[in-house]
């Protein structure tokens, strides 16, 4: 048991570049929360990564500050870290490079509160200006709804950062119209197994590799028991959809997880083939017009899901013979069952109500549905 009266915020550096950003950084960022800051030094040492680590587990921070995550050093410290599952800020900021603006690219998610917090915090300090950007894509539906999600959030926090919303056919061609060379570019990081295991195919590092300007990316830890809302945010539901087979209706929520960067592009064919195998041997099909289609990876890190509406119904081969209006898919590593069953319990709980059932059907927009299944 953690036994200090404060909070305490450590910074880790391991590329002198970024030490003098990191240590501003830290300090400004425990003065806010009235928290404890160290710095462990580890540039020009003689510590071993093994024992920092074991200084991190000794010390149990409440925050980890540390460099952008790198080949070597700084992929492991990073595994460590999801391991220990800390709160971390990754930061790139060389040499403590003189900044304009912050500012602050919001999809949504489980980041967003900490994302504000953190930018405004570091924008008071530093004395510029703060920008909440928000990029829509075409197919992004309901993304109109989460911008105004992130507005109330802000104003729960007291911040009035202006807003932006911005369309355009992807996120960096987007970030590109919109962002200036003095810009430190604040973002959430991608979800626990994409960043442990395909962080160099990840939006925030094409971003880094596109972009030049400091970068700020900010992790939560995962919570002990899981909200549908944090998995279902509004991009990963998708009402008044329609698809003639089960394999159709899967196709359509596996690319609703690439378009909202939750799993790679290339994983499609292979996850699509999985699921369908499973499909063969046992329907996923659980009656109440609903579907649990389920594919398991042997990979490190968190959860991905998505929800369909099917209106028209969906044939799944269920037992009871009746179309699915509501498939529920979920992506998880080998290890993460027991979070699996605890989804499907706050799930089942809901959707086996018809009056629930016939009032997800009525709803128009994602934000509406997650009021039902999660209020």
């Amino acid at each position: 048991m953690n036994a200090r009266e404060n909070q305490l915020m450590l910074a880790y550096a391991n590329d002198i570049a970024n030490l003098h950003a990191l240590d501003w950084c830290g300090q400004i960022l425990a003065a806010g929360q009235n928290a404890e800051f160290q710095m462990l030094h580890s540039i020009g040492g003689s510590e071993e990564l093994p024992d920092i680590e074991q200084q991190m587990i000794t010390l149990q921070p409440d925050l980890l500050l540390t460099d952008w995550p790198k080949a070597g050093s700084g992929e492991a410290l990073l595994h460590f870290a999801l391991r220990e599952n800390l709160r971390m800020v990754f930061l790139r900021w060389p040499e403590f490079s003189k900044i304009n603006r912050i500012l602050i690219l919001s999809g949504g998610g489980i980041h967003v509160l900490r994302q504000l917090w953190i930018a405004q915090r570091t924008a008071e300090a530093y004395g510029c200006p703060a920008q909440v950007l928000q990029i829509i894509r075409a197919a992004d539906d309901g993304a109109e709804t989460a911008g105004e999600t992130t507005r109330l959030q802000a104003r729960m926090l007291g911040i009035h950062t202006p807003f932006q919303v911005a369309h355009a056919p992807d996120i960096l061609s987007g970030l590109a119209a919109h962002i200036e060379a003095d810009d430190l570019l604040v973002l959430g990081a991608p979800n626990h197994w994409r960043l442990s295991e395909f962080f160099a195919f990840s939006l925030p590092e094409r971003i880094a590799r596109n972009f030049s300007n400091p970068l700020m990316m900010l992790l939560g830890s995962r919570p002990k028991q899981f909200r549908l809302r944090e998995i279902f945010w509004p991009g990963m539901i998708n009402p008044g959809l329609s698809a003639l087979s089960r394999e159709a209706a899967i196709g359509q929520l596996l690319d609703c997880l690439i378009r909202t960067e939750q799993i790679p592009e290339n994983w499609r064919e292979r996850l699509l083939q999985q699921a369908i195998a499973r499909e063969q041997v046992c329907s996923t099909a659980v009656g109440s017009e609903t579907a649990f289609p389920h594919i398991t990876m042997p990979v490190e890190g968190g959860l991905a899901g998505c929800l369909g509406i099917f209106p028209q119904g969906v044939d799944f081969a269920a037992a009871d013979g009746i179309p699915c209006k509501f498939v529920f898919l979920f992506i998880t590593p080998d290890d993460y069952y027991s979070d699996y069953l605890d989804l499907l319990a706050q799930i089942s709980e809901k959707i086996v109500h018809s009056p629930v059932r016939q009032q997800l059907l009525n709803c128009r927009t994602a934000d509406d549905i997650l009021n039902v299944l999660d209020p």
